[in-house]
């Protein structure tokens, strides 16, 4: 029998006897145009048939490999942005309102935050100073960005900051505008709180809080803080705020009577 029958012979008998489960069969039924010169033996058939197995293998680890490294990745992201979520619910929480605050307390977390107005979320300071708010103030604040009473947090906070955070408003002092980077990221003033609380006895309260520059003490802006307690828990709410300005460039600040400069 000539060689290259023989080899063809033997070529379909290995085929035939290679069981199903076997990882050559499935590489011989992908190749049924295989060209074997006179010169092939089956032992060099037999390395060339292995050696496409064992890269057919080594594709499906890496296939497997890659797999599990994108399930993990996928893993990992969904944990991460779950305990973001929970760090900053638990944040929240800690801010105003807040029933442990004291109303001086509850006057300085506002104030922090809304100068971190973007910590942790986008908007949060606006959004903690709307649900700090009586129903009178938060009409104020509602009609000062010409948003209906019905209109969404979401939407007003996002509004209030970009009108107070615009150039040469007056109220921009109180949130970052990003050009503080001589203080280290803190607010270019520190609060001052000359004189005790009017405690009225009816859940009703006045402070003053003043606004001093950083670096010299400078008087830059008095608050009077009408403040009111929220029925269900006791926790302080804004109802009115009272701004005078000392600034040159704001003064008498906008519709006021300038108070004595003996105030400052």
């Amino acid at each position: 029998m000539p060689q290259s029958l023989s080899l063809t012979f033997w070529l379909l008998v290995t085929t035939a006897q290679l069981p199903s489960a076997s990882p050559f069969s499935s590489i011989v039924r992908r190749q049924p145009c295989v060209r074997q010169g006179p010169t092939t033996s089956p032992r060099r058939l037999h390395q060339h048939l292995s050696s496409n197995a064992n890269n057919n293998n080594s594709n499906n680890n890496n296939n497997n490999a890659s797999n599990e490294e994108e399930v993990f990745d996928l893993d990992t992201l969904q944990q991460r942005l779950i305990q973001m979520q929970i760090d900053s619910f638990e944040q929240e929480v800690q801010l105003p309102p807040n029933p442990h605050l004291s109303s001086k307390d509850f006057v300085r977390q506002l104030l922090r935050a809304l100068w971190d107005n973007s910590n942790p979320l986008p908007d949060t300071g606006f959004r903690v100073l709307l649900r700090s708010s009586t129903p009178l103030w938060r009409h104020c604040l509602f009609h000062s960005v010409g948003a209906p009473d019905n209109a969404q947090d979401e939407v007003v906070a996002s509004a209030l900051g970009e009108a107070i955070g615009r150039p040469n408003n007056q109220f921009a002092i109180l949130v970052d505008n990003g050009e503080t980077i001589s203080n280290n990221g803190e607010p270019p003033f520190v609060l001052d709180f000359p004189t005790d609380v009017v405690d009225y006895g009816d859940g009703t309260c006045w402070l003053e809080c003043r606004l001093r520059a950083r670096d010299n003490g400078e008087l830059l802006v008095a608050m009077g803080w009408q403040l009111q307690r929220q029925s269900v828990d006791g926790a302080w709410l804004v109802d009115q705020m009272d701004w005078q300005d000392f600034r040159d460039e704001y003064r008498p600040g906008i519709g006021r009577e300038e108070w004595m400069r003996i105030c400052g």
